[in-house]
């Protein structure tokens, strides 16, 4: 086993050259996210205010600036490192691991806590609201989400606890993964079932009015956006998983794509139903009532008097429910 001047020096370069290429990653990461949301906001721009999307769009513009306040820490903390406080290679992996610099794990990790959270929160409502507001079909992903939230608080603790004692042994996250683990492991649980239980909404309530095979042809937008936004993240968050799970170095890498992903996976939703690509893909006539997305992110509905009695009307023939 190395001692912990040697596990110092084993992890030195690794951890330099991991801190300066993952500030790089995040900053490209975070430009394209940025890019989505300026379309997002400019394709909603002209479309006519509602209670619904001024509260999506509030959000998803808090989302933006709490993985903008994460980039932001963490460049000043390798700035320090590497041109402010540094003389060495050795002093500028040291800066890393001094307790003056602890708030900045603390405010990264709050920021990217807080995104994950209310990620999987907007998830939730949508999938309260596509089942018509029914409490009992959300409430594992609420148990779940406020469990990661505990763990997560937890993680952030142990954070504080940090210490730059040269003869305490250097790990990649040491034993904050005993915290860390559960939450991300909570966050991948709600988004699968959520987007399970969404689609499978879908896919009963078109099966009474279409059949299976009409819901394939007709619905196959709705489906996509919020399948492929799911497994966007999902992907993500699994192959950071596989590293940090391991306590490995090179989780440093996955994590900033994650972090813009999280918010960039909600974004891309509201851009593309802007953008109209949850009109129905069939060709063959269908009933005027579609289930397909609107602009503010509602899923149109049958008749109430068909499958959904509890539903709300919107006018004599339909119903919607915010998605």
């Amino acid at each position: 086993m190395d001692s912990p001047s040697q596990n110092f020096e084993k992890l030195s370069f690794p951890g330099r050259d991991g801190y300066f290429n993952c500030i790089i990653i995040e900053a490209l990461t975070h430009g394209m996210y940025s890019a989505l949301v300026l379309v997002a906001l400019w394709q909603t721009a002209s479309m006519a205010y509602s209670r619904v999307r001024i509260i999506m769009l509030s959000v998803l513009v808090l989302m933006y600036l709490l993985a903008t306040t994460h980039l932001g820490v963490r460049w000043y903390w390798v700035r320090q490192a590497f041109v402010v406080e540094a003389t060495t290679p050795e002093d500028s992996f040291y800066v890393f691991l001094e307790v003056k610099y602890f708030w900045v794990w603390v405010v990264s990790g709050l920021t990217f806590g807080l995104n994950t959270v209310i990620a999987d929160s907007v998830l939730i409502w949508r999938c309260w609201t596509i089942w018509s507001r029914d409490w009992r079909i959300v409430i594992l992903p609420i148990v779940f989400t406020i469990t990661g939230a505990v763990f997560n608080g937890f993680f952030l603790y142990q954070e504080t606890l940090v210490t730059d004692d040269p003869n305490e042994e250097v790990s990649a996250w040491g034993s904050s993964i005993n915290w860390g683990l559960p939450f991300l492991v909570m966050s991948l649980v709600t988004t699968l079932t959520c987007t399970s239980l969404i689609v499978y909404r879908i896919w009963l309530i078109s099966k009474k009015k279409q059949g299976s095979k009409g819901f394939l042809k007709t619905y196959r937008g709705v489906i996509e956006i919020l399948v492929q936004s799911a497994a966007l993240y999902l992907l993500t968050l699994i192959i950071f998983l596989a590293f940090f799970v391991r306590d490995d170095l090179r989780s440093m890498y996955p994590l900033p794509i994650l972090d813009s992903v999280t918010g960039i996976a909600p974004t891309l939703i509201v851009a593309r139903v802007a953008a109209g690509e949850t009109r129905p893909q069939s060709d063959e006539p269908v009933d005027n009532t579609p289930l397909q997305l609107d602009a503010d992110h509602h899923i149109q509905l049958p008749p109430p008097d068909i499958v959904l009695p509890s539903f709300r009307f919107r006018s004599k023939d339909r119903s919607s429910v915010a998605v």
